[in-house]
């Protein structure tokens, strides 16, 4: 049987229980003779609830994001309990999935990334996002560490790449301050990683444009760089209805390099 290198679940619409456990399992019935090394989905695939304290102390410093991690992965092993394991592990390797805190608060977001081995059963790495948006700068929690971004796995060298990181890229991107520092100490963490595998959880995409400049840049900034995709969650902003002046064949055709299997 031959392996791909990566695959991805692809959600039309808002994220749920329900369209999560069908998008799963419907990736596993029509890949049953197929297998492949990551498997990713979207950003803020999985969610979690911080109380009201816990965001005060994460805020404060008084919560690491180790101990979030921790009250993470109950989200994630969950949801695992909630699936055909077996044949999710009959397909993947591994399974590369984003997990938000609730944001309803907007303070102290935390939008992290669990890498799942399934044949060991168990989350073996975590990292986040690191370079945030404009509005999010003061809100979410960084991953400070960008270390975290880049492991070798299944003799690849892999990056992870949480939603707006991958803008680090995007030739337009210009940022002064904090910012400047943060992409520049990213883009040479990059360059030092020389990463073969890349892999990208953006929460939304409704437009084939909204990430290509940015990975024909990557490409160029990175060419080690053999395989890459983004999952998709094909809705608008704010769970708006997609853009009329895209379609998913586009943003799916797009949003992949190399050994992608399917979409």
């Amino acid at each position: 049987m031959v392996t791909n290198k990566i695959a991805r679940i692809v959600i039309k619409g808002k994220i749920n229980e329900t369209t999560r456990k069908k998008a799963v399992a419907q990736f596993c019935d029509e890949n049953k003779d197929k297998r492949v090394n990551f498997l990713i989905t979207s950003g803020g695939f999985l969610s979690f609830n911080l109380s009201r304290i816990e965001r005060a102390n994460l805020s404060s410093g008084n919560l690491s994001l180790r101990e979030v991690e921790i009250k993470a992965e109950n989200a994630v092993v969950d949801f695992i309990n909630k699936i055909e394991v077996v044949k999710l592990r009959n397909v993947a390797d591994y399974f590369i999935i984003g997990v938000d805190s609730d944001d309803k608060k907007k303070s102290a977001i935390v939008q992290m990334i669990a890498v799942y081995d399934l044949s060991e059963r168990k989350i073996i790495h975590w990292t986040g996002k690191s370079y945030p948006t404009g509005y999010e700068w003061h809100s979410l929690e960084k991953y400070d560490d960008l270390r975290s971004h880049f492991l070798e796995i299944e003799n690849e060298s892999v990056a992870i790449l949480g939603c707006h990181d991958l803008c680090i890229f995007h030739p337009r991107s210009q940022p002064i301050g904090e910012r400047a520092k943060l992409k520049d100490d990213y883009l040479k963490a990059s360059k030092k990683a020389k990463p073969t595998v890349v892999l990208h959880l953006p929460h939304f995409t409704d437009h084939h444009l909204t990430w290509c400049s940015s990975w024909n840049r990557l490409r160029e900034e990175l060419p080690s760089v053999k395989h890459y995709a983004s999952g998709i969650n094909y809705i608008g902003l704010n769970g708006d209805a997609p853009r009329k002046s895209s379609n998913i064949q586009k943003v799916l055709a797009v949003t992949k390099f190399g050994d992608v299997l399917g979409n």
